[in-house]
């Protein structure tokens, strides 16, 4: 098969198009047919030799796959051959073929299409937990996002205003950032680098505070938020 071998740590001058022998499951494992790969910061790090779970070169990154099943495990009993599927592959998924244990392989609805569902499980995953089992969001409560136009944050805003949230106010440092974040659905948006932002902040809610603050930022913004 083909696929993107990163031989080195470094920039992505690492990462070789290359011929890779073809993997093969284990018996709770599933073997797809790779349609669409993730890029995520966690990718980048692995490249870079700074990821706390990476390997050591040379290694196939990707840690998100979507395609078709073509082979299964002997043990595996959730999913078979022919499904259209999401996977976490924990590694991997930038070649033609990838693994992935059957537990973290989930069935895609037909009107979801591969590629645009290959970068949902890490993203999707972290903002629907945060929101809905942490959170514990409930109809007609405000949130505030902070890094609303990442992956996570673009989520967020979309999965709060599905569960019912009655102001969305997302936190931008870039502003041509905005309409992305407005077209994901916020009712405001706040530049974090302009001046007034506790003001802006508490104006919007009605100097009430929000209900549920996502802050995936840190630093000072933490004792602002509280």
């Amino acid at each position: 098969m083909k696929g993107i071998l990163a031989d080195s740590f470094g920039g992505p001058d690492v990462l070789k198009y290359s011929d890779l022998p073809d993997p093969y499951p284990d018996s709770h494992q599933v073997l797809i047919e790779v349609e669409g790969a993730s890029v995520n910061y966690a990718d980048l790090k692995a490249r870079s030799g700074s990821y706390h779970l990476g390997t050591q070169p040379p290694f196939i990154p990707g840690l998100e796959a979507s395609g078709s099943i073509i082979e299964t495990g002997t043990s595996v009993s959730r999913c078979a051959p022919g499904d259209r599927v999401v996977a976490f592959t924990a590694a991997g998924s930038y070649a033609e073929k990838a693994i992935a244990h059957e537990d973290l392989v989930f069935k895609l609805p037909d009107t979801l299409e591969p590629l645009a569902a290959a970068p949902f499980p890490l993203a999707g995953g972290a903002a629907l937990h945060m929101i809905n089992r942490v959170g514990r969001l409930q109809e007609g409560e405000t949130v505030l996002i902070h890094g609303a136009s990442g992956g996570v944050g673009s989520l967020a805003i979309q999965i709060a205003k599905t569960l019912g949230a009655s102001l969305v106010v997302a936190t931008s440092r870039s502003a041509w950032k905005e309409a992305h974040i407005r077209q994901c659905g916020a009712d405001e948006v706040v530049q974090l680098t302009g001046n007034g932002i506790d003001q802006q902040l508490a104006d919007l809610s009605s100097q009430k505070g929000f209900d549920l603050i996502l802050n995936p930022i840190g630093g000072d913004t933490l004792a602002r938020d509280l």
